[in-house]
């Protein structure tokens, strides 16, 4: 007995190691008689050890056999036995010689799945029986044990929405549903399109557990959990979906909740500004004047469909514009499309200035389809002074010239007549 008791743990401990241990559930357990067994136990390959374990018997001949519940409390257990070539566990009833004998057809693991019960007699018994004394039996006439790993994946996000520009962190969560421990566990998650990976935590591949994030082994009954954070980039706008599923090395009977589907809200913010630089601070009436205007977006999002409204003086005449999508008469509006979060617009207005008033101020104000979270620095403004042209004015020497030559025309006209 004891050399076959060193062989089953030998094959025991041949499997990879594997933590914790897992719990196996008698499923259509039936005797000959119409009996029934159902129940579960907890069992550990790596000490070939059952515990916890509780069993109901009921049904078939209850004045042979009466109805009985088996559990740490009352009974013993033990794993072994002669003649046969598979190990069997013996459940006894303390102080009685009511015993519960089932054979596993294939070796038990931490891993679990499923294995049928040897229904062969023999051995001084059966593969599966329940007798007293061992004399007055009722065979097991079909069933299996079964134990299975079950992860289910949960995912969240924050914070939903978001802006673009700025970074998305998703938490997933892994638990193990099932009655085996979940071995080899690897989550595969899809980032969507828009976004570009910053950091895991919580991966055996961090800080790059994007595409496969290893988690190793989760106990029955636990769960692991790590972070994912992107970079939202600053042109995404609308719903995007984040896709996580996962795998296991270890027996699944439900994989229906082994994925799942985050989507988080992508919204826009663009904070412009804008300034204005003449080309000459003071002209004379006639002169031209360039303005230069430029539109900055300090984000965190691209702005889109850009304009700046610039209304030009009444005495103003347009030359041209440059750097408007509708050059060159971009006056009063210039189009200037997407400006990239942290980028730059810039173009030019060409005027002439055609008489002299009090000092002109030029105002610009800036806008677009993406909301502005300070509207304070989205007008500009220029003053530039416009003086009349001078009357040429002649001093003591021109005056003088200019009788003689009065006076010569006169004299020549005379000589005329």
């Amino acid at each position: 007995m004891n050399r076959i008791f060193a062989g089953f743990l030998l094959l025991m401990c041949s499997v990879a190691a594997h933590a914790g241990v897992a719990t196996w559930t008698l499923n259509g357990v039936t005797f000959a008689d119409g009996g029934t067994v159902s129940g579960s136990f907890d069992y550990d390959a790596d000490t070939n050890t059952i515990s916890d374990w509780s069993l109901d018997i009921a049904g078939g001949d209850t004045g042979t056999f009466p109805v009985i519940t088996l559990d740490t409390g009352n009974s013993t257990v033990f794993i072994g036995n002669t003649g046969d070539p598979q190990d069997r566990i013996t459940f006894s009833l303390n102080g009685d010689t009511r015993q519960l004998r089932m054979t596993p057809v294939d070796a038990l693991t931490n891993m679990g799945g499923t294995t049928d019960l040897d229904l062969a007699t023999g051995g001084g018994g059966s593969g599966g029986v329940e007798c007293f004394n061992c004399s007055t039996f009722r065979l097991i006439n079909g069933g299996s044990l079964e134990s299975y790993a079950d992860i289910s994946i949960a995912k969240s996000d924050d914070p939903d929405p978001v802006l673009a520009g700025t970074q998305l962190t998703y938490t997933v969560r892994v638990d193990n549903l099932g009655d085996a421990p979940a071995t080899d566990v690897e989550v595969t998650d899809t980032l969507p399109a828009g976004v570009s990976l910053a950091s895991t935590s919580g991966c055996a591949e961090d800080p790059a557990g994007v595409p496969t994030c290893t988690l190793g082994t989760i106990e029955a009954g636990a769960f692991a959990e790590f972070s994912v954070t992107v970079d939202v980039a600053a042109s995404t706008l609308g719903v995007i979906d984040n896709t996580v599923a996962g795998t296991t090395s270890s027996a699944e009977l439900v994989t229906d909740n082994n994925s799942v589907v985050e989507q988080t809200t992508v919204i826009a913010e663009a904070d412009l500004s804008i300034t204005k630089i003449g080309s000459e601070m003071s002209v004379n009436s006639g002169d031209t004047v360039v303005y230069t205007i430029e539109v900055s977006n300090a984000g965190p999002s691209d702005a889109t469909n850009v304009v700046v409204d610039d209304q030009l003086p009444a005495s103003a005449i347009l030359n041209f514009t440059n750097g408007c999508l509708n050059d060159p008469d971009a006056v009063p509006l210039c189009l200037l499309g997407t400006v990239p979060a942290g980028g730059m617009a810039s173009y030019q207005i060409s005027i002439t200035l055609l008489s002299s008033e009090p000092p002109i101020t030029n105002s610009a104000t800036v806008s677009s389809d993406t909301p502005d979270p300070d509207g304070g620095n989205n007008s500009a403004s220029e003053t530039t002074e416009v003086e009349a042209v001078p009357v040429p004015t002649l001093d003591v020497v021109g005056l003088a010239l200019l009788m003689l030559l009065l006076s010569t025309v006169g004299w020549a006209a005379l000589r005329r007549s």
